[in-house]
């Protein structure tokens, strides 16, 4: 079974989602976890946290693979890597999206949180792809201790695979991807920059194991939206209801700075900081929400 990880601050779960639709697209029998819910072949049940202890997680691919599973992909968040919960999974292929202050409740600071990160990459071995973000400064230090072969993703034109962006509105986005030295322009319902980002991550990751472009773009034209990722509620008004995860300053500073050139009149921001947890991003949430 080929085991995608995914990593990263922000991004995650959008490029799980992008993943598992592109390789049921291609025929292919998959299986997810990740923040938003834990689904095997057989099916899906809501996520306690992003990825599961070490005993479930095994149950899960045991699981898969008995029901004729071929890939699994995976969010795979620094805790899961600071406790070895995923100690002994080879991956065929390794995301890593982005990398900003998050859980130093946990880690204490931005040096041990990133470090957590990289154990990923780490763990690689040669015959394996890490696909790294071409933009994200940190990047580079991933690519430094990976033995896995290097993929890189962005709007630098530098990248293996490009991303220019033609246009961006209110329901979506259009992008000209350059990949294997073909341009192809891509039409998403994913809403903001940042998910251009996401859907060259998942091309470059499907693209790595071999499935066909013209698989992989219509899968993405075809995803209308991610669970609570700037998703569009349905309501009889004269205006726009969005919701999304946003659980950063980032990420908050990111879905604001997409929606405020899309805003015809005002952009209302409704936030919160759920779960009781890194207390120290609060600030930062509250300095972005006041711009």
């Amino acid at each position: 079974m080929k085991v995608v990880g995914i990593t990263g601050t922000n991004g995650k779960t959008t490029v799980a989602f992008l993943l598992r639709d592109i390789f049921r697209q291609a025929g292919y029998k998959v299986a997810m976890l990740g923040t938003v819910c834990y689904e095997t072949i057989s099916g899906s049940i809501p996520a306690r946290i992003t990825t599961p202890g070490a005993d479930e997680l095994a149950e899960m691919m045991r699981e898969t693979v008995r029901a004729g599973g071929t890939h699994m992909v995976m969010e795979v968040s620094s805790h899961a890597l600071d406790q070895h919960r995923i100690e002994g999974i080879d991956f065929s292929v390794a995301v890593f999206t982005n990398i900003s202050g998050d859980h130093l409740d946990y880690h204490g600071s931005m040096e041990d949180y990133f470090k957590s990160k990289s154990r990923l990459f780490e763990m690689l071995h040669s015959d394996t792809f890490a696909i790294l973000n071409r933009d994200e400064p940190m990047s580079e230090s991933l690519a430094a201790i990976t033995k896995a072969a290097v993929v890189w993703y962005g709007l630098s034109s530098a990248s293996d695979v490009f991303g220019r962006i033609d246009s961006i509105d209110i329901t979506g986005g259009t992008f000209t991807v350059r990949v294997d030295g073909a341009e192809t322009a891509i039409r998403t319902n994913l809403i903001g920059r940042h998910n251009i980002y996401n859907c060259l991550a998942a091309i470059a990751a499907a693209r790595s194991l071999g499935v066909g472009l013209g698989e992989i773009i219509a899968s993405i034209e075809q995803l209308r939206y991610v669970p609570g990722r700037v998703q569009r509620v349905d309501i009889d008004a004269p205006f726009t209801v969005l919701v999304d995860y946003a659980h950063t300053d980032d990420a908050l500073s990111k879905v604001l700075s997409a929606l405020r050139p899309l805003s015809q009149g005002r952009l209302i921001l409704l936030f919160g900081c759920g779960g009781n947890r890194d207390k120290t991003k609060r600030p930062r949430m509250a300095r972005v929400a006041q711009r």
